[in-house]
């Protein structure tokens, strides 16, 4: 009995949930929008895919994170009902990577440059594979100063240690461009200093114009919704 009246007394009694950083109540701002063929790697697999695989999938930006969904289709085709997907979700807050810089040693690691996530486009040459095979949006842990990989041309330095963060996405510019207004509000408001926010980029893999990269525009905030 004692000890519950410790319990109730003590000083952290509904700390619980309360930061800042991670407020429950967010507003919603866009949604990524897919491929006919997603969650499917290639449009020569969407038939694998069931409906039910494709309602589940989304990719959502809120004010103060970002909100995702891979589903798994187990039966592949088989089996077209919600009751038998298996879900993949993932919640990243604006405060810790990929969207800032992470720790070395205790330290925020910036000696590198501040993150990256950037639209990767697949070509062949000069052949636009997106139709067939989707974009992708990729984060790499620092921009490496925009170092190219040819030293003057080529792909940004840091797409080789980029990860996939989704896939099968259909103009993940324009999507981009409306996170990066959420997230440049937020790092605002959270007083988190400019070289610790991460940077936002298109990628463009194509061998004829020696790949190549572009920033990313925020968008206005305004024009935000659902």
């Amino acid at each position: 009995m004692a000890a519950g009246v410790a319990s109730a007394q003590s000083p952290l009694q509904g700390i619980h949930g309360t930061s800042l950083f991670t407020k429950p109540d967010a507003t919603f701002i866009a949604a990524a929008q897919f491929y006919d063929f997603a969650p499917s790697p290639c449009s020569c697999y969407a038939c694998c895919f069931p409906n039910a695989a494709k309602k589940r999938l989304f990719m959502r930006a809120y004010d103060n994170r970002l909100e995702m969904n891979e589903p798994i289709a187990p039966c592949c085709c088989l089996c077209d009902d919600e009751l038998y997907m298996t879900d993949s979700t993932s919640i990243s807050f604006y405060d810790k990577p990929p969207f800032r810089t992470g720790l070395c040693c205790f330290m925020p690691c910036t000696c590198c440059g501040p993150p990256v996530i950037f639209a990767y486009n697949p070509k062949c040459f000069c052949i636009d594979m997106a139709p067939c095979c989707g974009s992708s949006i990729q984060a790499a842990p620092f921009s490496c100063f925009g170092l190219k990989q040819g030293i003057c041309c080529c792909n940004p330095c840091y797409t080789q240690c980029s990860r996939p963060i989704m896939g099968g996405l259909k103009d993940p510019e324009t999507f981009l461009s409306q996170l990066k207004a959420a997230t440049t509000s937020y790092h605002n408001q959270m007083g988190i200093v400019e070289s610790e926010r991460v940077i936002y980029a298109s990628v463009s893999d194509n061998v004829g114009d020696f790949g190549g990269s572009k920033a990313i525009a925020g968008a206005d905030m305004q024009i935000m919704g659902r």
